[in-house]
């Protein structure tokens, strides 16, 4: 089965670089670049048809999967590329992006909040979600968690049986608590667990 990694490149995203390299040892054809480059873009987009599982790293919304810049990269008739894949796609909001689209044999995720936009996003729409609100060190040790997951995730096991990828990533989720639980105690460490909680239990499987 041929694999697709596409990983716009984002400052905001960078820490994604270490699992981006990961799919490229495993074999995936890796797209790292800027999608403002129009060429670079169409590029990547007249490839997706050549593949049977996609994997997205980046941001999104439940509208469009987005490139460089935060701009709508697959969006609307250019989601029909999609259509009858695999899909792997980390970036918040994908599971309504799944949802918005019909997508099958897909898993997507709820907001991830590895930076400060997504933590107001989460406090606009319940202000006590937090007990404290995570600062610099605790995203870090956040964002460090869910490289690992995704990269142990994939390290056991393809993406041809994807409902054993979803399970996968719930199991390395719950490996993860146990370890913020011993090593975070000078960290905010109640809500690390509740995000990495939030990670694995609003993540979707989609099976169509």
């Amino acid at each position: 089965m041929s694999s697709l990694c596409i990983y716009p490149q984002e400052e905001s995203t960078s820490f994604l670089k270490p699992i981006a390299d990961k799919f490229q040892e495993l074999g995936y054809d890796v797209y790292d670049g800027s999608t403002g480059d129009e060429e670079y873009a169409r590029t990547i987009l007249d490839s997706i048809p050549g593949y049977d599982n996609i994997v997205f790293l980046g941001h999104g919304s439940s509208e469009a999967l987005s490139g460089t810049g935060l701009t709508p990269f697959i969006k609307g008739e250019k989601v029909g590329l999609l259509q009858g894949k695999r899909l792997f796609l980390l970036s918040c909001n994908s599971k309504e992006f799944i949802s918005s689209y019909s997508l099958t044999d897909a898993i997507g995720f709820d907001i991830i909040p590895t930076g400060e936009t997504d933590l107001y996003t989460i406090l606009d729409q319940d202000y006590s979600y937090f007990e404290n609100v995570p600062d610099d060190k605790d995203l870090e040790w956040f964002r460090a968690a869910i490289v690992r997951i995704i990269i142990n995730s994939f390290s056991d096991g393809d993406m041809d049986n994807m409902i054993m990828l979803y399970n996968r990533v719930k199991m390395y989720t719950n490996l993860e608590r146990y370890a913020c639980i011993r090593e975070c105690k000078e960290l905010n460490y109640r809500d690390i667990l509740k995000m990495l909680f939030d990670f694995k239990d609003c993540m979707v499987y989609n099976r169509g």
